[in-house]
């Protein structure tokens, strides 16, 4: 029995000692992947909010520039028409030097400068306002008398188409920086978007790993702790019964030792010289009765003397 308990003691002890160690562990595990899932998807949110923010932008960005090219092919066609009409203009009144010509000019000048008044008050400012005397004419009998100074009305032509053709020019460089500033921009805006993105899945599958990790610890952190509680209530008993059993076993071990030493000293008494007499006596009455009925009984001195400390040690058993 002493055997029996001292093993599966061990034993129990070992496992909940173990359980502990597994335990601690476990609770490790669980708290460094709260922490990292926590973490994960924080991280996830940010670059949610990254993504949004950089389509967003890029959304703002093609919005302006959709507005910014729509406004450029106006001012180009503006300006390609009022090109041509001044070309047109030239040439009438290099063919027509007259009243009629004239009026064909005022009408040319009217279209081609709509929209772009700032040019005809720089160029009429430095040709003494000849372009607005010329527009402010009401009658057609009034352009023959201004016929003369068509020289004058040729050059200002000629100036406001290179005028206008350099505008033109600018138009279009500025109109291909913005499209390559813009398609920087966007190509810029898709990778961020992409990398973002890829990130995203990554780390959303790091996330999925990290709580199955930690579905798994919690688990096995109830089962073990299930478990431990188990043992420990197992070598409670273990160790409640073993302690009875040792009472008992010791209970009756005393017990043997007590009649033992009774017996002993039983023993000691049917040794005495006096037990002998007693005895003696006793056996020597018996012997006359038995012979006063016809039986003979003969021994010698040493089994007469075994006889007696058998009889003395059943007499002693009865007690």
């Amino acid at each position: 029995m002493d055997c029996w308990c001292n093993s599966n003691g061990d034993a129990k002890e070992q496992a909940i000692a173990i359980a502990g160690k597994q335990m601690d562990s476990l609770t490790a595990t669980i708290g460094d992947r709260t922490a990292f899932s926590a973490k994960m998807k924080a991280d996830i949110a940010a670059l949610d909010e990254d993504v949004e923010s950089n389509k967003a932008a890029l959304e703002r960005a093609t919005a302006i520039r959709d507005e910014e090219a729509a406004k450029f092919h106006a001012e180009e066609r503006d300006l390609l028409q009022s090109i041509d009409a001044l070309k047109n203009a030239v040439v009438v009144l290099g063919k027509h030097n007259s009243g009629a010509s004239m009026m064909s000019v005022q009408a040319v000048l009217r279209t081609a400068l709509a929209g772009h008044s700032d040019i005809m008050r720089d160029i009429d400012s430095r040709n003494g306002r000849a372009i607005t005397s010329l527009l402010q004419i009401q009658q057609p009998a009034h352009f023959d008398s201004y016929a003369p100074q068509s020289g004058q009305i040729f050059g200002i032509l000629n100036e406001m188409k290179e005028q206008f053709e350099k505008n033109l020019a600018a138009a279009r460089t500025s109109e291909l920086a913005a499209k390559e500033n813009y398609a920087q921009l966007k190509s810029s805006k898709e990778e961020e978007i992409s990398a973002a993105q890829d990130s995203i899945s990554e780390k959303e599958s790091d996330l999925a790993d990290s709580n199955e990790d930690l579905a798994n610890a919690k688990s096995d952190l109830e089962d073990t702790t299930e478990a431990q509680s188990a043992d420990t209530a197992f070598l409670g008993e273990l160790r409640a019964k073993c302690s009875a059993s040792e009472e008992e076993y010791q209970e009756r071990k005393k017990t043997r030792a007590d009649e033992s030493g009774a017996v002993a000293e039983a023993l000691s008494i049917l040794d005495s010289p006096e037990t002998f007499k007693l005895f003696g006596e006793t056996t020597t009455q018996k012997s006359l009765e038995t012979q006063r009925q016809g039986f003979l009984q003969l021994g010698s001195a040493r089994s007469h003397e075994r006889r007696i400390r058998d009889q003395g040690i059943r007499l002693l058993s009865r007690i």
